[in-house]
């Protein structure tokens, strides 16, 4: 008695707030459905000169649910308010009375519908006297009640019900509109049945750093592709709060990313939130030395000068060449020409192209710094970016130790 009350409770609670959520058409289609199985209900009741009858259980999966309650609370109204009824419709009567009849029923789940099969049960002999079939379009309404059920129901039941975005798939994922920073993004609500996936569709209007991320507390596993090559760039187990994952990687204007979120084991099941945000990179232009991104291509740098180079992008490469004339030790360095974040690393090579030193962060911070003895000859050096971001230009310098 203490469940139906709490279910009967929280029914009402989800009535309320869909209609606070302007869910008015689900509801009256939900109620539409349910009058014309009273119709039918009453029409057999007076075929079969029924003089007592109750509204019993509709269960799912053996248990009550708060669409079942729904279902029974308004099946009794909608009899009580028939035309022409001769019969009466009890509450709470009880089974032993022989001229009693029970109007019952099971709720079956579908990937289209909710169906109701109900029967009209004669208690003297238990036979089955008249059988319906009805058929409910799934939408939020009914399956908020679902959900409800399973968060009301003290853990006994292991149902998860699906989210009204379902079924999605590689080939149907659910588009998201990205968000312009994490205050901006819109979390939307997904939930994961066992051994369930969902899928995600990306498109940034922007190049720039892109994060794709769960809230929640259930325990998910995310991974990213480009959806046109099917290429899996990431994937992450618990990089978010918690043990939600997270990914972030340099995403490219009016490139299509799929993101598969799904839970880390089977069991991993249950309400949780999508989000996607990018912070929109501001070009960084090509530099007066480019193309140097190969040895052969190097540009010269004189000794005791300067030279301003900039990554236009995470993969940018720039190679210089130098002449020593005098042997002696040099400093070789770089570094951002706003601050020290800029994370740049060295190799050296000689004219056979070996490799004879490298650096990273030798200087302050991120930048680099490289003293070497150098004997008289060409040199080439290489000088990469390891910010997958880079926003800011470098100054390179070569100059004899003193």
């Amino acid at each position: 008695m203490k469940k139906i009350l709490v279910l009967l409770t929280v029914f009402f609670a989800v009535t309320v707030l869909g209609f606070t959520q302007n869910n008015v058409n689900d509801i009256q289609q939900t109620d539409q459905v349910t009058r014309s199985l009273a119709i039918s209900i009453h029409a057999k009741l007076l075929e079969k000169k029924v003089e007592k009858v109750t509204v019993g259980q509709f269960s799912f999966q053996n248990d009550m649910s708060l669409f079942g309650a729904y279902l029974a609370n308004q099946l009794t109204s909608e009899l009580t308010n028939m035309p022409r009824r001769n019969y009466t419709v009890l509450s709470g009567a009880p089974p032993s009375d022989n001229s009693l009849w029970v109007i019952t029923g099971e709720i079956i789940i579908t990937s289209d519908v909710v169906r109701l099969y109900s029967r009209l049960i004669r208690i003297q002999d238990r036979s089955v006297e008249a059988s319906f079939t009805s058929d409910f379009t799934r939408n939020a309404y009914i399956l908020n009640m679902f959900s409800s059920s399973s968060s009301s129901s003290s853990g006994s039941s292991s149902f998860v019900m699906d989210d009204a975005m379902e079924p999605d798939s590689r080939e149907s994922p659910v588009r998201y509109e990205i968000g312009a920073s994490v205050s901006d993004a819109v979390i939307m609500n997904r939930t994961l049945t066992r051994s369930d996936e969902d899928y995600f569709l990306l498109v940034p209007q922007g190049s720039g750093r892109l994060t794709a991320e769960t809230t929640g507390g259930v325990d998910t596993i995310m991974e990213l592709y480009n959806y046109d090559s099917g290429q899996r760039l990431a994937s992450n187990d618990d990089g978010g709060q918690d043990y939600n994952a997270r990914i972030v990687i340099n995403a490219a204007e009016g490139t299509q990313y799929l993101v598969v979120v799904k839970g880390c084991g089977s069991s991993d099941t249950g309400s949780y939130g999508f989000r996607s945000y990018i912070a929109i990179r501001e070009t960084i232009n090509k530099d007066e030395y480019e193309d140097d991104d190969e040895y052969y291509r190097a540009k010269v740098l004189e000794i005791d000068s300067s030279q301003r180079h900039t990554f236009h992008h995470e993969k940018d490469v720039d190679w210089v060449k130098f002449e020593i004339r005098q042997s002696g030790r040099y400093i070789i360095s770089a570094k951002g020409v706003n601050n020290n974040s800029l994370d740049t690393y060295f190799e050296l090579y000689n004219d056979e192209m070996d490799e004879i030193g490298n650096d990273d962060d030798g200087g302050d911070v991120f930048s680099s710094r490289l003293s070497i003895n150098l004997r008289e000859g060409t040199y080439f050096l290489k000088i990469l970016c390891l910010d997958e971001d880079p926003t800011q230009a470098y100054e390179l310098n070569i100059t004899p130790a003193r």
